[in-house]
């Protein structure tokens, strides 16, 4: 196993390019292709932005990410004590729709599952928030 890489930052959207550099980082040491780094770093960021944004409301909270490569699949870890939120539950989007009838937004859900192999959530009797994605590489 390489790593774990671990980050925790507050739920401040300017913590977003210090989530970037670290996947970019956590990627490159992984060894993840360019090509791979992009799709994961992407769908970080869709992740990310999503629980910054939403997950906690007015308060203040933590986000914590975690990621490490076992074999060809590298996994990551968001980790937050905001508000459930099953992504399971969201329909994909209407990509069919003429561009003025969409909505604004939308799309995160659907690039982190077109980006990433698996992704799955769960909340547990701690209130403890876990999106876990996985990319074969």
């Amino acid at each position: 196993m390489i790593g774990p890489f671990v980050l925790t930052v507050d739920n401040d959207l300017a913590h977003l390019e210090d989530i970037s550099e670290f996947i970019m980082k956590a990627t490159e040491d992984c060894g993840l292709s360019a090509a791979d780094r992009f799709q994961v770093r992407l769908a970080i960021d869709e992740a990310s932005t999503n629980v910054i944004s939403y997950a906690y409301g007015d308060q203040i909270g933590e986000l914590t990410i975690r990621c490490w490569r076992e074999g060809d699949a590298f996994t990551v870890e968001l980790l937050d004590q905001g508000e459930p939120f099953d992504p399971a539950t969201v329909p994909p989007p209407n990509l069919e729709a003429d561009l003025w009838d969409r909505p604004i937004g939308g799309l995160g859900l659907y690039l982190m599952r077109r980006f990433m192999n698996e992704v799955g959530y769960t909340r547990d009797d701690r209130g403890i928030n876990r999106l876990v994605m996985v990319k074969r590489v």
